[in-house]
C-alpha cells in the first residue's frame, strides 16, 4: 500500500471565495456545496484538507490547480498550500 499525503490550502486572504470554489470543483469534482463549505472552513480555521490520496495523485492536483488559480489584478497569485504525508 502506498503512503498517503493530504493536500492542504491555508487562507491567504487574496483569493475571491467564489474563484476558490469554482477551482474546487473543477480540480477535484467536487460539488458546489461542498466547495464552499471547505472555502469556509479554510476562511474560519486559517486552513483545510481538501483531498487526501497517494502523492503521485496529489502532485497531478496540485499541477492543476496551478494551472487553474484564480487570477487577481491580471496576474496569478498563488494559492498557498502543503501537501504532506498523513
Amino acid at each position: 500500500m502506498h503512503p498517503k499525503y493530504y493536500i492542504i490550502i491555508h487562507n491567504d486572504d487574496i483569493h475571491f471565495a467564489h474563484l476558490l470554489v469554482e477551482t474546487l470543483v473543477q480540480v477535484f469534482g467536487y460539488s458546489k456545496e461542498y466547495s464552499e463549505f471547505l472555502v469556509r472552513k479554510i476562511h474560519k480555521e486559517k486552513d483545510a484538507i481538501v483531498w487526501c490520496g497517494s502523492l503521485e495523485v496529489a502532485e497531478c492536483k496540485v499541477i492543476k490547480l496551478r494551472e487553474l488559480e484564480p487570477t487577481i489584478h491580471g496576474s496569478i497569485t498563488p494559492i498557498q498550500l502543503s501537501v504532506v504525508p498523513l
